[in-house]
């Protein structure tokens, strides 16, 4: 983590698309190298897009109207064309082929709508995304586990899980600057009184 802060966030996207591509070829499907593959082209896309577009102003704009109803274009032609299958670790290339013009729209949308008091509680999620990210899965397992012989499992259990993972992950994010908890989810040495 310490050396890809000093790459710009495009190069770490095209080694994450390549070694995404490469796994798709060579790991067997639904193995961990090929979740780790995905996971990672999303999280490198995403640090690529915000940098991108740090500087940005958020707001309507005929020209941004335009590039999302394109984009959902492209994405509706491109499933169409692939299938309703895009599983990333059946085909890593159909999935590519159509997630791209998907993120391009969420992209657009969020660059006309971010700001707006709707999505506040989106962006929070967004400003504390490495709890989220890192704590929900164990939350999910915790209580799908804990109810999986009882009444409520199957789906019930999972939306359970859900409700639970944003619960908790809240509870967390807002508790940020509890020693106790910062720890989690930042590099110690930022937490250390400078001299």
């Amino acid at each position: 983590a310490l050396v890809l802060r000093w790459m710009p966030p495009i190069a770490m996207l095209a080694v994450a698309l390549v070694a995404f591509i490469v796994l798709g070829i060579v790991a067997e499907e639904g193995s961990q190298p090929m979740r780790l593959g995905i996971y990672a082209v999303w999280f490198f896309a995403g640090a690529a897009t915000g940098r991108a577009f740090a500087e940005e102003k958020p707001g309507f704009s005929w020209d941004r109207a335009i590039v999302l109803f394109c984009f959902l274009a492209a994405g509706w032609v491109n499933r169409n064309i692939a299938g309703l299958s895009t599983n990333p670790e059946a085909n890593p290339f159909v999935f590519v082929y159509v997630s791209v013009p998907t993120v391009g729209a969420a992209v657009a949308a969020a660059l006309m709508f971010a700001g707006h008091r709707v999505f506040l509680p989106v962006q929070w999620v967004g400003r504390h995304s490495v709890i989220f990210y890192t704590a929900h899965f164990a939350v999910q397992v915790f209580v799908i586990v804990a109810l999986v012989d009882t009444q409520l499992g199957g789906p019930d259990a999972a939306v359970l899980g859900f409700l639970a993972s944003v619960a908790v992950c809240s509870l967390l994010a807002a508790l940020r600057g509890v020693m106790v908890v910062s720890v989690l989810f930042s590099f110690p040495a930022r937490l250390m009184p400078r001299a």
